[in-house]
């Protein structure tokens, strides 16, 4: 399987979409680069508190209209994962670096959390 390369183009990326969910008030708990072993390339993964956490289709809808209304370029946008809070991967990933002063721009890789493998990731932001 090739494996997909972070590169600094999808890193700006994700810095302005984590942005724009913070200015629309979506702010993001989790926010990552991931190579998730079950899809072998870079998906943005997100979660929110403020995401609703009984419907990821509604949480969908709510980030594309947050991110519509703060004016990012849907042609631009990368493949975006929205979890719930109480996903295992993110509590694993909350857990783990509860008490890490900052987790921003912090490399990940070879490593499981809540049973998903990361092959590689990259941090904006897991609190």
């Amino acid at each position: 399987m090739d494996r997909s390369t972070l590169v600094s183009f999808d890193i700006e990326a994700g810095n302005q979409i984590v942005e724009a969910l913070d200015r629309s008030g979506l702010r993001p708990n989790v926010a990552l680069w991931a190579v998730l072993e079950e899809y072998g390339d870079a998906r943005l993964i997100l979660a929110s508190r403020r995401f609703p956490q009984r419907s990821l289709h509604k949480a969908d809808e709510d980030l594309l209209l947050a991110l519509r209304h703060e004016q990012v370029d849907f042609h631009q946008l990368p493949t975006i994962l929205v979890y719930k809070m109480a996903d295992k991967f993110i509590q694993a990933l909350r857990d783990t670096f509860a008490g890490t002063q900052s987790v921003r721009g912090m490399r990940l890789g070879s490593q499981s959390f809540g049973g998903r493998y990361l092959e590689e990731g990259y941090v904006y932001r897991i609190d």
